[in-house]
């Protein structure tokens, strides 16, 4: 069996027409691409109280997170554009690299939170 990765539905991993997968997968970008616009405004909105370091910790993490969301809609790409042969395993990577970019996310913004 596999380890389902947080932040990630088990039904992911269950048979869904590939429609029905594209429409979550789509959800799934937007909802992230709010959460990091968000994370990027509250940065935006304490920048002058933070140090230097922190100023580059944040920076880094944002574009960190930014390559990994462009990694998941990589996959979603691939999603869109697979043959039926490779739905299975494309669509396998699509939630392996969002519970990836869902795991970094949350752990960003705990680290934000402690300032």
């Amino acid at each position: 069996l596999h380890e389902v990765p947080p932040g990630v539905d088990v039904d992911e991993f269950r048979p869904q027409p590939r429609d029905e997968a594209l429409a979550r997968g789509k959800k799934l970008l937007d909802k992230m691409d709010r959460r990091l616009d968000a994370l990027e405004a509250q940065t935006q909105r304490n920048w002058s109280k933070l140090s230097r370091a922190a100023r580059d910790q944040r920076r880094e993490a944002l574009r960190e997170l930014r390559r990994q969301r462009n990694r998941v809609a990589e996959w979603y790409g691939g999603m869109e554009h697979s043959s039926a042969g490779g739905w299975n395993q494309v669509k396998r990577g699509f939630v392996t690299a969002y519970g990836a970019l869902d795991s970094a996310f949350v752990r960003a913004a705990k680290e934000f939170e402690r300032g």
